[in-house]
């Protein structure tokens, strides 16, 4: 568990180094409709003023510290610079209101309880409120998944396959094979219902050891298959947050028996 928890939050500077990248280089953050300074009353920080108060150079050189703080809690972890970090981020969700994802919600979900995850416990008391933690987070990571498909399912569109549609003509989620996706209805179709399933199946997979693995699998192929189509970088934080729940050994184990069960099926078919 240890060593799950330090890759964990290694991953976690590391996601966050990216993202604070990304921000100091997208223009549409400072320029657009919706930018840094077009905005009057989006957000409860407007009622002090605070960001009026900021020139672009200042939120670039913020931005640029705060991917040095990033750098330097991936060597090694200080919950102050987490905490400072946490801190930035729910700022930049909270600037910019109308480019939050659902990899924000679960930062400001797994963000949180990283404050007080141990990766060198030293205490019983450590161990047990790690193990908690981890509890809490996985129950919440279900929740996300179920509550976001039973929308999908209530949704006409996704119904339909044609939401797959709507999303790869904003520009916004404008990846590399949007084209070739768009020409084909049956192919919007089988990813809208692969989506609903994948996030669907998750919390009922996760749950059982025999199909836990199956559930990370899935995941992981749909959150990277989301990161080629949709370019959305930040989804690449669930898979981060599965390396809490991924035991290498286990995970052998686990493959090992799946691998006899199909060397087995293969000889009775024979």
């Amino acid at each position: 568990m240890r060593k799950r928890i330090e890759l964990f939050k290694q991953c976690l500077n590391l996601w966050l180094l990216l993202s604070f990248l990304i921000r100091a280089l997208d223009s549409d953050f400072f320029y657009s409709t919706h930018s840094l300074n077009q905005q009057t009353s989006r957000t409860f920080l407007n009622q002090w003023d605070l960001i009026s108060h900021l020139s672009f150079y200042q939120f670039i050189g913020s931005l640029v510290v705060c991917c040095v703080f990033a750098l330097v809690n991936y060597f090694k972890d200080r919950w102050y610079l987490s905490l400072l970090l946490y801190l930035n981020y729910l700022f930049l969700i909270y600037v910019r209101t109308d480019s939050i994802i659902g990899a924000d919600s679960l930062f400001f979900i797994v963000g949180f309880w990283n404050l007080f995850l141990s990766s060198s416990p030293k205490t019983k008391i450590q161990n047990h409120l790690n193990k908690w933690i981890l509890r809490t987070i996985l129950i919440q990571l279900c929740l996300i998944y179920l509550v976001t498909a039973l929308t999908k399912l209530e949704s006409p569109i996704w119904q339909q396959g044609v939401a797959l549609h709507y999303i790869l003509n904003v520009r916004l989620f404008d990846g590399p094979f949007h084209g070739l996706i768009l020409k084909s209805d049956a192919l919007l179709l089988c990813l809208a219902w692969l989506t609903i399933f994948t996030q669907i199946s998750f919390p009922f997979f996760i749950l059982n050891k025999k199909t836990k693995y199956v559930a990370l699998l899935l995941g992981l192929f749909f959150h990277l298959g989301s990161i080629v189509v949709l370019s959305l970088y930040k989804f690449i934080l669930f898979p981060i947050v599965y390396v809490l729940f991924w035991d290498a050994e286990e995970f052998r184990d686990w493959a090992g028996t799946i691998k006899l069960n199909l060397i087995h099926l293969k000889n009775e078919i024979l």
